[in-house]
């Protein structure tokens, strides 16, 4: 299968349309997510709770012993399959910006196939860790969850995910968010909204002390690369798969202090194999222009990139490094 990555450069202002409300993600407890470096690729046959201490951090340490029943609240996994990258530069007369674009091909059937895989296997390694998981029909039938869950959605569910935004340059793009065994859920499964935390808590509460957790993991196929400056704005993406650092948590909520427990993944999961492989570049047009008086200097560009893309061992991917994930946050749960 064939992508295009295609970048334009040209005269914009209107850097306003590319922005974002996100902005970077602080964990806490020195978990602040690392750029993303895909030169340090993840190796599948590597100790999971000795690799651990590498990629996972935790916030709320000690809760572990105190639970007993859990119940899985939440779980989305994301997929990045659109992402636009903007870099603009300004001077006396003269605007000049550059922007980068991709996607791959949505398969919701594979998608899912991949959110169920890991639901089950965190299911599974819970009740190995000597935990009551509350079978989801009994969660969904309590009238306490009814209530709680009225503003629950249904998938799959498409949302904006930006990233860098400032003055010079920006990222967004697009995700589309699957729940495990088609099941609705709570939009900020993504990122727990703390104003939600006494919702929870109660929740749990009126559940018998359940312990409730969400889960969350996001996986992304290209790293944008952004710069504006005088001498010439860049952007760019590199098409590599990777599980993205701070958005890909675990969050439990009870009733215990402390009232929460977060699992973070602090450093991207990079496979060693990449779907994607460059092709040619084509450019396919350029244009100047200089005002009468000299004010003002336009300059327009526009190439395309044809990327392979082997679908197969994307999900192959996605599957493995969500299973490894999965074993190092529960490596470092058991020894909280």
């Amino acid at each position: 299968m064939i992508l295009r990555r295609g970048s334009l450069a040209g005269a914009m202002a209107l850097l306003c349309c590319f922005a974002s409300s996100s902005h970077a993600i602080t964990l806490g407890g020195g978990g602040d997510a690392r750029v993303v470096d895909l030169s340090q690729a993840y190796d599948l046959s590597a100790d999971r709770t000795a690799a651990a201490q590498t990629y996972v951090v935790t916030a709320g340490s000690g809760k572990f012993a105190k639970m007993k029943r859990v119940a899985i609240l939440n779980f989305c996994t994301q997929f990045m399959y659109t992402k636009r990258a903007l870099g603009a530069s300004a001077g006396p007369g003269t605007v000049y910006t550059q922007q980068s674009g991709g996607g791959i091909p949505l398969d919701l059937a594979r998608m899912q196939a991949v959110s169920d895989g890991l639901y089950d296997q965190l299911e599974a390694g819970l009740r190995a860790a000597g935990l009551e998981v509350v079978p989801y029909e009994s969660l969904s039938a309590d009238p306490a969850f009814q209530k709680f869950a009225k503003a629950y959605v249904t998938g799959p569910y498409e949302m904006d995910v930006g990233g860098k935004s400032d003055a010079s340059s920006s990222v967004e793009g697009r995700a589309v968010v699957i729940s495990a065994r088609g099941r609705p859920f709570s939009t900020d499964c993504r990122m727990q909204n703390p104003s939600t935390t006494g919702a929870r808590v109660q929740l749990s509460y009126q559940l018998k002390d359940v312990y409730l957790l969400s889960v969350n993991t996001l996986v992304d196929f290209a790293r944008a690369k952004t710069n504006g400056r005088w001498s010439g704005a860049k952007a760019d993406l590199d098409f590599a798969q990777f599980v993205v650092p701070g958005s890909t948590q675990y969050h439990f909520t009870g009733i215990m202090q402390p009232l929460y427990l977060n699992l973070w993944l602090k450093q991207a999961i990079v496979p060693a194999r990449n779907p994607f492989a460059t092709g040619a570049d084509r450019q396919t047009g350029e244009t100047s222009t200089t005002s009468m008086d000299g004010r003002q200097t336009t300059r327009t560009e526009s190439s395309t990139t044809e990327m392979g893309y082997d679908a197969n061992l994307y999900y192959e991917n996605a599957a493995s490094h969500l299973s490894a994930l999965n074993d190092m946050f529960l490596a470092v749960l058991k020894a909280q």
